[in-house]
């Protein structure tokens, strides 16, 4: 249903891509923005035999500053979420998240983009039985992320991304995790 939604929407986007490109691709001062799709991630996790990857929902804010006008610094939070069932009596909450310093690039100063980050990372595994077992574990996190980006209006922006992230974990329920995500970013600049 998610890549169906995308689908549609990429082609509304190309295929009226004249009228939302009459707007130059500019970037200064302030900038926020926000994403949301959906994913596929897999971790070590030591309660669950042969855990598979897991589908889920995605999202991300982030908001930073131009330091030219193809790039861009800031802070970015990104996470997965997922509730399932991994064996007949144990289901699963699990929500992967990174806090990070990112920076995005525009080669040729037009839409199409690349960003990089690295950061904290953290998981929370929830084994929802009678004996319930939770924690949360904490550590380092990079991320990968490439897309393009549409002009709605002057200063506002909209488009596909794709985005990886690793998480080096080594807490008692996680150990390394990973996640991939295609969202549809909504950016504003000022």
């Amino acid at each position: 249903m998610g890549t169906l939604i995308s689908v549609i929407i990429l082609a509304t986007l190309s295929s009226d891509s004249h009228a939302i490109e009459q707007f130059p691709h500019k970037r200064e001062g302030f900038f926020v923005g926000a994403g949301l799709g959906f994913g596929s991630a897999g971790a070590d996790v030591t309660v669950v035999q042969e855990l598979t990857r897991q589908n889920g929902g995605t999202g991300n804010v982030r908001m930073g500053w131009a330091i030219r006008d193809n790039l861009v610094a800031g802070v970015e939070f990104t996470g997965f979420a997922a509730f399932f069932s991994q064996q007949a009596t144990d289901d699963l909450r699990w929500v992967l998240t990174l806090s990070s310093l990112a920076v995005t690039w525009w080669p040729g100063n037009m839409g199409l983009y690349v960003r990089g980050g690295a950061g904290i990372a953290t998981s929370r595994v929830e084994v929802v039985t009678t004996g319930a077992q939770r924690q949360d574990n904490a550590g380092a996190g990079v991320l990968l992320a490439t897309g393009y980006e549409w002009r709605l209006m002057e200063n506002m922006a909209i488009g596909p991304q794709a985005e990886y992230v690793y998480m080096k974990i080594d807490g008692d329920l996680t150990k390394n995790a990973n996640y991939v995500s295609f969202s549809l970013q909504l950016t504003g600049y000022w």
